[in-house]
């Protein structure tokens, strides 16, 4: 999302699973950070990579 988040989306990710609609969610590492952990390279990345 290329964003850094506001504390009202945190709050809101709090607030959801403190709610019955997380009643089945346990034992999970929930990330809210926008997608930052999980950014995939670029394509060109991998173009510009030498295997040699």
């Amino acid at each position: 999302m290329k964003r850094l988040g506001i504390p009202q989306q945190i709050g809101d990710a709090v607030a959801f699973l403190a709610s019955e609609g997380a009643m089945q969610i346990n034992g999970h590492l929930l990330m809210v950070d926008g997608g930052l952990s999980v950014k995939a390279a670029e394509p060109a990345d991998h173009m510009a990579r030498s295997y040699s």
